[in-house]
């Protein structure tokens, strides 16, 4: 929703979705839904599309947790899901090898929010990697999730790659870099993904300038 607030105000009137990791499907099929609201809210269409291996996670790196995750975990009923999806697109492949070529093959519109759940270090690089290309493909913020940061894993998985990606450029920044730890999480007062929702700032977009309207509003509530 927040970043088809951003979307609009600075005068699209499309943006993707992308999530990374799909596994058995019940994400992409709640997106589609999701994305049906807000497209009804805001005005704004919505691309959605879900990437994945398809037989689960490949086989683990040196920086791929694999005191946590084995190969072949989280694969995916194909056929099935396919049949449960009604205009989400499924990207199959390696990511490592899908990333280099989805921006030309299907020229999305532009990229909004990243949903990435691939668990290894070796799959998020590749993902990363994307935002280095044009603004073209970019909203001037994206919105972004990242579902295995977790304090005792700052060296590994998810959150080691998007530090190392922070440092390849001086105009594109993932931010929040770090988890912030706060007492109510633990007391379950406050939801625990609000610290793994993050921001990609692209200062160089030529939209990156607002026009004052509500998606700055949104900023400030997930911030809080």
């Amino acid at each position: 929703m927040e970043a088809a607030k951003v979307a609009k105000n600075r005068g699209y009137d499309e943006m993707s979705v992308i999530e990374f990791g799909v596994a058995g499907g019940t994400g992409l099929v709640l997106a589609e839904l999701y994305a049906r609201e807000t497209e009804r809210l805001t005005g704004v269409k919505i691309q959605l599309y879900g990437f994945d291996l398809g037989t689960g996670l490949p086989e683990l790196e040196n920086r791929d947790l694999p005191s946590i995750f084995i190969k072949g975990s989280y694969a995916m009923n194909y056929d099935k899901l396919k049949k449960q999806l009604i205009s989400a697109k499924l990207v199959m492949g390696d990511i490592r090898d899908t990333t280099k070529t989805f921006l030309k093959e299907y020229n999305p519109a532009p990229i909004g929010t990243m949903l990435i759940d691939v668990d290894l270090y070796s799959s998020t690089v590749p993902i990363l990697d994307m935002l280095l290309e044009s603004d073209d493909y970019y909203l001037p913020i994206v919105y972004m999730y990242f579902d295995d940061i977790l304090p005792a894993w700052e060296f590994e998985g998810e959150w080691l790659a998007l530090k190392e990606f922070n440092k390849k450029s001086d105009h594109i920044k993932i931010a929040p870099e770090g988890y912030s730890i706060n007492i109510m999480e633990v007391w379950g007062t406050i939801p625990f993904w609000r610290y793994r929702s993050k921001y990609c700032y692209r200062y160089n977009h030529p939209k990156m300038k607002v026009n004052w309207g509500d998606d700055w509003v949104g900023l400030l509530q997930l911030n809080l």
